[in-house]
């Protein structure tokens, strides 16, 4: 039995915005995507949880609300970088 190479596209295997034009498939583009919403989310829990820390550590109360309203509104603004961010992807893959 003699092995015969298969017929396989060249460029499966490309990076995402290589030459070929391959922009990844759906599951890279979600993962990207959830990565993105995490790292908000994780950003806005710390800076809450920094704001927990710093009232224990100065005997004050008001740092923890601080804290966790700050992060909130980074992660409003972060959020929304995450969706433009989407928005561009979705517009340069389309065929124009």
């Amino acid at each position: 039995m003699s092995h015969q190479p298969s017929n396989v596209d060249s460029n499966q295997g490309s990076e995402p915005g290589s030459e070929s034009g391959n922009r990844g498939n759906k599951n890279s583009i979600a993962l990207n995507a959830f990565s993105r919403v995490m790292a908000v989310l994780l950003l806005m829990l710390l800076v809450g949880v920094g704001g927990s820390y710093l009232d224990k550590w100065l005997g004050t109360t008001f740092l923890t609300l601080t804290g966790f309203l700050v992060g909130g509104a980074i992660a409003i603004v972060g959020m929304m970088y995450v969706v433009r961010a989407a928005e561009f992807e979705r517009k340069e893959q389309k065929p124009s």
